[in-house]
């Protein structure tokens, strides 16, 4: 292989299967060749038609004649009889100062009560409970065992099931 100029007036002559390659890659190149051009083709047409498109559907939707007509019910429907509705009564009503006590709900039987420090003492030494207090912050806790038969004592190990 040389390294001169291949002078464009010289005929280049290929051997029987560059020949053959030559007229296949001319085949595949003319195929793209259309398929690209058609592309070009459907993409420039709906750049164009799309706007289009939109605006007229656009315009469709908010234009008034494009809204089928409701019937009226007055002109269409005059000679049927009207069924009487439910009547309607307004009655005024005077202010009663009273209405709150005699609305209100009975008062449920309250099972809270509220004691003081000493009277929790005391009620706890009479039932025989320890009558400890700690005191965090806002928080009030019982110091010893309130409710009888429930102890903080984990059970015998034999009666633990494993």
């Amino acid at each position: 292989m040389t390294n001169e100029p291949i002078d464009a007036g010289d005929p280049i002559v290929l051997s029987p299967t560059g020949q053959a390659r030559k007229a296949q890659m001319l085949h595949e190149l003319s195929a793209a060749m259309r398929g690209r051009s058609i592309r070009r083709r459907v993409v420039r047409t709906a750049s164009l038609a799309a706007p289009l498109i939109l605006l007229g559907g656009l315009i469709w939707v908010l234009s008034p004649t494009s809204r089928p007509a409701l019937p009226n019910p007055v002109t269409e429907h005059a000679s049927a009889p009207v069924a009487p509705g439910p009547r309607l009564a307004i009655t005024m009503v005077a202010t009663d100062p009273d209405i709150d006590t005699r609305l209100a709900p009975a008062p449920s039987p309250s099972f809270t009560r509220m004691v003081t420090d000493e009277e929790l003492r005391g009620l706890l030494m009479a039932t025989g409970h320890d009558p400890g207090f700690i005191r965090t912050g806002a928080r009030v806790i019982l110091a010893g065992d309130v409710h009888p038969g429930v102890s903080d004592e984990p059970p015998p190990a034999d009666d633990i099931q494993g």
